[in-house]
Order: structure tokens, then sequence, then C-alpha cells
């Protein structure tokens, strides 16, 4: 009796884990629509992730319109996204620059937007937003902004 338990208690964690999949890759393009993100690391362009300089706000707001748009650090950015399951396409970089003076916040704005624009998959939790390239390799982290 003890392993038929056992049994039925496995098959409902498989069910309850593994059928409600899809469910979670489909509704992953709304939750990222329903704050406004602040990039907290990118890749430099070496393949190195670096934290994001404090003196520089970037962030991206993902609208439930298919446009995402945010500051870059220098200026302001708009983008259209499409996204499947947790897969991202994004296309059509519009941008504002502005010429400013900090240290190295043209060269992160810079590799921002190439970030940006290389992502094709994102994972998103209550407490960040990651986004990949088409190798698997981590682009991006944002956190809610706050």
């Amino acid at each position: 009796m003890l392993w038929v338990a056992i049994a039925l208690l496995g098959a409902l964690l498989f069910l309850v884990i593994f059928v409600n999949i899809p469910d979670m890759r489909a509704s992953a393009g709304t939750v990222i629509t329903q704050q406004q993100w602040e990039l907290r690391s990118y890749d430099d362009g070496t393949g190195v992730m670096v934290p994001a300089l404090p003196n520089a706000m970037v962030s991206i707001r993902f609208q439930q319109n298919g446009i995402a748009a945010g500051r870059s650090g220098c200026g302001y950015y708009a983008v259209n996204y499409t996204t499947k399951g947790y897969g991202i396409a994004i296309s059509n970089l519009v941008l504002a620059d502005l010429l400013c003076s900090p240290p190295g916040v043209m060269d992160q704005e810079s590799a921002y937007l190439v970030d940006l624009t290389n992502s094709t998959e994102f994972r998103v939790s209550e407490t960040s937003l990651k986004m990949y390239g088409k190798d698997g390799r981590e682009l991006l982290v944002f956190i809610p902004a706050t």
C-alpha cells in the first residue's frame, strides 16, 4: 500500500511540474510587461559579464503592444519585440542618443544595445529578468526598478 501511495504522489508531482510548463512558457511574455526593469549587469562584448555603472541609468519597459522602451545610459531608445515561449525577437532599434560625459557610459550604452538586439531567449522571475544570446550565453541581467 505504501508503494501505491508513493507512486500516486510521484505521478501527481510529475503532472504539477511538467504539465504546467507550457502554461508558464505561454505567460512568460506577459510577465515581463508587469514592471520596469533596471540593468544590473551586461556582457561587455568580450564574453565577460560586468556590473552596470551606477552613474548611468539603463532601463527597459516591455509594453503589451510589442514595443519596449527605456533609458540607454546617455539617451532613450525604443524597440519592437515579440515573444514565443521563452524566445524573444528584438528589432527596429530607434535611439535618441545624447552626448554624455561620465567615463564609460557611452561604451556601456553601446554594449547594452548590442546585447539587447542580440537577445533571443529570456527567463523571468519576481527578482530578475535574464536575457540570453543564440549560443545560450547570458547577455543581460535586470532587476525590478525601484
